[in-house]
């Protein structure tokens, strides 16, 4: 049987942050749990530069109490990117929303950030006092996947 010299060489072992074979190349996970106290958007992650954001998922602890409450995920230069206004009721502790079935967001497909930029939560509502969203974001630093070894080049 022959080989091909440029086979690719699928990298499974998890060795180490400072391991070739290491932790940049699967999906790295950010977790927050936001408390509403009012209408308001949270700038808390630095997103880095060479970063493919897949799948953004929000889920609702505590239902935000007004009647007329939205929640939204994106960055600070377009606050829907991932997940609008309109893809969830936020009403109801359990209901949910993912960018990946968004028929608005921008970044419905995911989001590649050739520039670092800044994740946003925003909440509105009228009177909105209370309610707590959890939010997931799953994402592939590209850029250090590259710099740390590529599996196949020709």
């Amino acid at each position: 049987m022959s080989t091909h010299s440029g086979q690719p060489e699928i990298r499974f072992d998890k060795a180490g942050p400072f391991g070739f074979e290491g932790v940049a190349f699967v999906p790295k996970v950010i977790t927050v749990r936001k408390t509403v106290l009012s209408s308001a958007s949270d700038d808390f992650w630095a997103i880095p530069a060479g970063s493919f954001v897949s799948r953004v998922v929000a889920i609702v602890e505590t239902a935000l109490n007004a009647t007329d409450a939205k929640f939204t995920v994106g960055v600070d230069g377009d606050a829907d990117m991932f997940i609008t206004s309109t893809d969830f009721d936020v009403s109801t502790a359990g209901n949910w929303a993912t960018n990946i079935g968004s028929t608005l967001a921008d970044g419905a497909k995911g989001k590649y950030f050739a520039a670092s930029d800044i994740a946003r939560l925003a909440a509105t509502g009228t009177t909105l006092t209370s309610g707590t969203v959890r939010v997931l974001f799953e994402y592939y630093e590209v850029g250090e996947m590259f710099t740390r070894g590529i599996h196949f080049q020709e």
